[in-house]
């Protein structure tokens, strides 16, 4: 092995299997897409200037970050493993990154684009950006069908051991679907809860609050969220201040919760208590998701029995290849009607294919549970 290696095409390694021909020019153009996106919306069509006015620049380059910090890790050190060091035959490398996940570059690229996605908060660039995790996943399905076929079961087993983009070992997909649910009541009430520090050390006229006040109020004309106006919570603590102080904390601990402890003995006690006392404390509503997110996690690292026994094999393959379709669906249009919910977007014929949109809401969640539990069971088979 030769160490310090730079300069030679790369091409004509026999150490490296190949890529997608077009996967560098493909990376270069959507670059520019997103860059033409951000500065024309930044100073052009402005689409996003009221998102941006939400949240402070400070705010949103302490959020960036521990993010860079972690993309810049990952691209360094997997591009100092696979290009600077020259093999004398292609090997497996699952050592240092590679070991907490199969591509480590393009995880890095991922999280750069979602930091300057938070950065500028614009609307044009987190559109192009799903399209640029798009294209990363399919770049590494290319790659790893070349990897399968120059070093067999090698990778394969490798495969099964560390995962593909997403650095959670040793998650199953119920497991990610009750992080995604909780993610989702987590936000909703740091949002609330930021809302509710703007309107300051003051007393609240009930237990029902409005999380947004007037002076925050983005909306003029009111569809599906007359009941909302636009943006409701309980509280049990008469000042906004604190209220809005707590909910952020136990909006927090929620989700620290579901990612790590969810699943061990008495996780899902504990992740409904701490629910509660995010509904008590202004952290919006989202009580019924919390009870939907508690049942799943029950599942999680089950035999799934009933499931393995009523679902059919066509229909468990199928239901594994939707499961994670429908949860970049669900994340999405949950990032969108949040968005919604908090600028208001006073276009009442919109509003109403929105309405549509959210009253369908249970199907991706649906897909997303029983999708989740097909791919568990078809990972256990994989596996044997």
């Amino acid at each position: 092995m030769k160490n310090g290696y730079k300069g030679k095409n790369n091409e004509l390694r026999k150490d490296l299997a190949g890529e997608y021909r077009w996967g560098d020019t493909g990376q270069i153009v959507l670059l520019f897409v997103f860059l033409i996106g951000v500065i024309s919306d930044l100073f052009l069509l402005k689409v996003s200037d009221s998102l941006q006015n939400v949240f402070p620049l400070f705010f949103r380059i302490v959020l960036i970050i521990p993010l860079l910090i972690i993309a810049w890790y990952f691209i360094d050190r997997s591009h100092k493993i696979v290009f600077h060091q020259e093999r004398d035959d292609l090997i497996l490398i699952k050592n240092d990154v590679f070991n907490i996940i199969r591509h480590p570059m393009y995880f890095g690229s991922i999280l750069t684009y979602l930091g300057f996605v938070i950065l500028s908060f614009s609307v044009i660039a987190l559109m192009v950006f799903v399209f640029i995790v798009v294209f990363y996943f399919y770049l590494c399905w290319y790659e790893e069908q070349i990897l399968i076929e120059k070093l067999g079961d090698q990778y394969k087993n490798y495969m099964k051991e560390v995962p593909m983009l997403i650095p959670l070992k040793n998650m199953n997909a119920t497991r990610i679907v009750v992080v995604a649910f909780a993610m989702l009541c987590s936000f909703t009430g740091i949002i609330a809860g930021y809302f509710e520090i703007l309107q300051g050390n003051v007393t609240p006229n009930g237990l029902i609050i409005s999380t947004i006040g007037q002076e925050y109020n983005m909306w003029t004309t009111y569809s599906i969220y007359d009941l909302m106006k636009p943006y409701s919570a309980l509280t049990v603590i008469p000042n906004f201040l604190i209220t809005g102080i707590t909910a952020i904390i136990v909006s927090c601990l929620v989700i620290i919760w579901a990612v790590g402890f969810i699943h061990k003995k008495h996780g899902v006690i504990i992740f409904l208590f701490l629910s509660i006392i995010q509904l008590l404390v202004g952290g919006a509503f989202v009580m019924d998701m919390a009870i939907i997110t508690g049942i799943t996690a029950t599942r999680i690292n089950k035999p799934l029995r009933w499931w393995r026994s009523h679902l059919s094999d066509k229909l468990k393959r199928s239901l594994s290849m939707i499961w994670p379709w429908s949860l970049i669906f669900y994340i999405i249009l949950s990032i969108v009607l949040l968005g919604i919910t908090i600028l208001g977007l006073n276009n009442v014929e919109l509003l109403n294919y929105l309405d549509i949109a959210a009253t369908l809401m249970f199907i991706p969640i649906i897909l997303m549970i029983i999708g989740g539990f097909a791919y568990d069971i078809q990972g256990e088979r994989r596996a044997v």
